[in-house]
């Protein structure tokens, strides 16, 4: 256990020095222990060409086109694996000999360690495009099923319409047999008489426009 005095020094030490406190000093701190950068915050290197990596994005935004911010980072992230996975393959080539197609005893480890970083982001590149296309599968599946669902209510919306279309045919049939009853019944003496023969026609001409209009709306359903 540490004594109260010892405590007491280590936290007058840690006063002496709190670290950088510029952003340059912060940002040149945050490199000491910069090995390859092929684990942790994406950066690119001062050896690598940043064009190329952003023609790379471009390109697979071109590809997939994305269109919400769930697909947008799938495919920035294929972009940062890829070009880590790329960056993996270029630092096991100074590991072999100069003039002999062997690994330098002295960069087993090293080789062996980009060796698996390539692997990684290799398998990290092909996840990200499978999830991708898991996602849009998926939404074209919803879509496809939300499709359904209007065609199935816009047939039952017609279905309904029909039905009542068909109901208003036999009310207008019937109010037409009634009319052509009380037409053509025997008239009592002292009633006005007027001409029949017309009257009839014409209930018969608003009958088969009622009718034809009927078969049309019946033809576009």
């Amino acid at each position: 256990m540490s004594t109260t005095a010892q405590i007491v020094a280590n936290q007058a030490n840690a006063k002496l020095s709190t670290g950088p406190k510029t952003e340059e000093g912060k940002a040149a701190a945050s490199q000491n222990n910069f090995r390859h950068g092929l684990a942790g915050t994406f950066v690119i290197q001062a050896w690598e060409k940043e064009e190329e990596y952003f023609e790379l994005l471009d390109g697979l935004r071109h590809e997939h086109q994305p269109i919400s911010p769930t697909e947008t980072l799938l495919v920035e992230n294929m972009a940062k694996h890829f070009w880590l996975g790329q960056r993996a393959l270029r630092l096991q080539e100074f590991c072999f000999h100069a003039e002999l197609p062997t690994v330098d005893s002295n960069f087993e480890k090293q080789f062996a360690l980009y060796l698996r970083y390539q692997t990684t982001h290799e398998r990290a590149f092909h996840k990200c495009l499978n999830d991708l296309r898991k996602l849009r599968a998926q939404q074209s599946r919803e879509l496809a099923a939300s499709n359904a669902r209007r065609r199935d209510h816009a047939a039952e919306v017609r279905r309904q319409e029909m039905h009542e279309a068909r109901l208003e045919a036999v009310q207008a049939k019937t109010e037409l047999v009634k009319t052509k009853t009380a037409l053509t019944a025997p008239r009592t003496p002292g009633e006005v008489s007027y001409n029949t023969d017309d009257r009839v026609r014409q209930v018969l001409a608003a009958d088969a426009a009622r009718e034809a209009e009927l078969q049309a709306y019946l033809r576009a359903a």
